[in-house]
C-alpha cells in the first residue's frame, strides 16, 4: 500500500488557502481604492461586512461538500484497489466474484479505511477549490494591467487540483470513477454558492 502524495490535511489547507488568499488581498484592495466606504447604519467599514459575508459562504460551501462526501463513503463506499493487500484474506480469493471474504489482518483501521473508496474526498476538496477560486476571480477582479496575474494564479490552481486527483489514481487509492465523481461533486458544490439571490457577488 502506498503512503499518499498528499495527505488530505495537507489537501484541505492548499483547497481553503487557494480561494481566501485572493479574496483577503482583493477585496481589502477594493476597499482601499474606493476609500473604504462605511455602512450607513453603523458606520462600521463594508469591508468587514464583505469577508463576513464570502468567507462564510466558503465555509458553508466546504463544510456542505465534505459531509456530502463522507455520506457518499459512508452509505456506499466501495472497496480501494489495495482492498486485499491491507485484508490479506483467509480464504483462496481467486477470479471470481467473492461474496464473503475473511481478514486476516489485525490493522482494523487500515480494513476499514480499504473500503470508503468512493467519491475521492482530495478530488472533491481540489476541485472545488479550483472552481470557486476562479469563478471567485472572474466575477470580483476588476479590469487593470494585473489581469495577466489572475489568469496564471487561476490557471496554477486548476494544474494542482488536476495533479492531485492524478495522484490519486497514481498511489493506488481510487479508481477512475472515484475521482471524476469526487471532482464532479466539488465543482458542483462550488458552482452553488454563486446561484444564492441574497449573496451579490458582482463588483
Amino acid at each position: 500500500m502506498k503512503p499518499n502524495t498528499i495527505s488530505m490535511s495537507l489537501a484541505a489547507f492548499i483547497g481553503l488557502s487557494a480561494p481566501l488568499l485572493p479574496m483577503f488581498i482583493l477585496e481589502i484592495y477594493l476597499a482601499y481604492r474606493d476609500s473604504f466606504p462605511r455602512d450607513t447604519d453603523t458606520k462600521v467599514p463594508l469591508i468587514f461586512f464583505q469577508l463576513y459575508k464570502y468567507i462564510g459562504c466558503v465555509a458553508f460551501s466546504f463544510l456542505s461538500l465534505m459531509l456530502i462526501v463522507n455520506v457518499g463513503k459512508e452509505t456506499f463506499g466501495s472497496l480501494r484497489p489495495f482492498f486485499l493487500e491491507a485484508c490479506i484474506p483467509a480464504n483462496n480469493v481467486g477470479p471470481n466474484y467473492q461474496t464473503v471474504i475473511n481478514c486476516t489482518s489485525d490493522d482494523a483501521r487500515i480494513i476499514e479505511e480499504a473500503r470508503v473508496s468512493f467519491p475521492s474526498g482530495h478530488s472533491a476538496c481540489m476541485a472545488w477549490s479550483a472552481a470557486m477560486t476562479i469563478f471567485y476571480l472572474q466575477i470580483r477582479f476588476p479590469k487593470s494591467q494585473f489581469m495577466m496575474l489572475k489568469s496564471l494564479y487561476e490557471c496554477a490552481v486548476a494544474i494542482i487540483a488536476y495533479y492531485v486527483c492524478l495522484t490519486r489514481i497514481q498511489d493506488n487509492w481510487h479508481r477512475s470513477v472515484d475521482v471524476i465523481t469526487g471532482a464532479l461533486l466539488g465543482i458542483l458544490s462550488a458552482t452553488m454558492i454563486f446561484l444564492i439571490p441574497s449573496v451579490q457577488w458582482d463588483r
